[in-house]
C-alpha cells in the first residue's frame, strides 16, 4: 500500500480487528507484510499446510474447492475482506479451499507466529477470531441448506440477489453488480455446469428480471426475483 496510514485505515475495516484503536492497528501493521499478485494467481491450495492470514488490499480473490470435474466457488472477496484464518489456530491444519486472484490484487500478509504474539497479549482478538469462525461456520450451513431445498433456478436466483446485496450499484438501468461475471462464474458459485447456468439466466433475461452488460449483471426486477424463491 501506498503508506503506513492506508495500511492502518484498512485493518481498521477489517472485523477480525474490531474495536481495536489506531495504536493496536499500528502493531499489527508492523506484523503484516504487502505482496502483490497478478491475475488468476493461485495464493494457496486446498490441502495444502497454512500458516498465514491475508487481508485484501485492493483487487479480488475467488475462494473455491475442486474435484476432478467440477469447481464451487464458495465466495469473492475484495477490499478490507480477509481469508485463511484458521491457519492462525493450526499451524498444521490443511487448507480447506483454495484461493486465487480474478484481477490484479494487493494483499496484507500476517503469518501465524508473528499473529500469535498479538494475540497472547489482547484477548479481544481470541474473541473477534471465534465470531468469524462462527459467522462463517453459519453461511457453510446456509451453502447447505441452499443447495439441499432449492433447486437450480432458485440457487441461481438467490446467489444473484447475494451479490447484489454484496457489490449492487445502483444505476439507470438496474442494480448493477459490480464484480465481473460470465455464465461459468455463476455454475461454479451454484454448484452446476454452465449450460444450465446459461439456461436459467437468459429465462431471467426474458423475464425482463436481469441483463448483461460486459459481464456484469443488471438487476432490472429485483421484487420479481424474490418473490419468486418465496413461491
Amino acid at each position: 500500500m501506498n503508506s503506513k496510514t492506508n495500511v492502518i485505515e484498512l485493518l481498521g475495516k477489517v472485523q477480525l480487528f474490531s474495536g481495536f484503536n489506531t495504536t493496536d492497528l499500528e502493531k499489527v501493521s508492523k506484523i503484516s507484510k504487502t505482496k502483490f499478485f497478478p491475475k488468476k494467481k493461485k495464493i494457496f491450495t486446498e490441502n495444502t499446510p497454512g500458516d498465514s492470514l491475508y487481508v485484501v488490499a485492493a483487487g479480488c480473490i475467488k475462494i473455491f474447492a475442486q474435484t476432478k470435474n467440477r469447481k464451487k466457488v464458495f465466495a469473492y472477496l475484495g477490499p478490507g475482506e480477509f481469508f485463511g484464518e484458521l491457519a492462525l489456530i493450526n499451524g498444521e491444519r490443511k487448507r480447506s479451499a483454495s484461493a486465487e486472484t480474478t484481477s490484479e490484487t494487493e494483499l496484507l500478509v500476517i503469518h501465524r507466529k508473528d499473529f500469535q504474539q498479538i494475540l497472547q497479549k489482547d484477548p479481544r482478538l481470541s474473541l473477534n477470531l471465534l465470531s468469524v469462525i462462527a459467522k462463517r461456520l453459519r453461511m457453510a450451513d446456509q451453502e447447505i441448506e441452499l443447495i439441499t431445498f432449492q433447486d437450480v433456478f432458485g440457487r441461481i436466483i438467490k446467489i444473484i440477489l447475494n451479490l447484489s446485496k454484496k457489490y449492487g450499484k445502483k444505476t439507470s438501468e438496474g442494480i448493477k453488480v459490480d464484480l465481473p461475471l460470465d455464465h461459468t462464474d455463476i455454475a461454479e458459485l451454484a454448484g452446476t455446469v454452465r449450460e444450465m447456468a446459461t439456461r436459467v439466466c437468459i429465462k431471467l433475461k426474458n423475464l425482463n428480471c436481469i441483463d448483461y452488460v460486459s459481464k456484469h449483471i443488471i438487476i432490472k426486477d429485483e421484487s420479481k426475483l424474490k418473490e419468486m424463491i418465496s413461491e
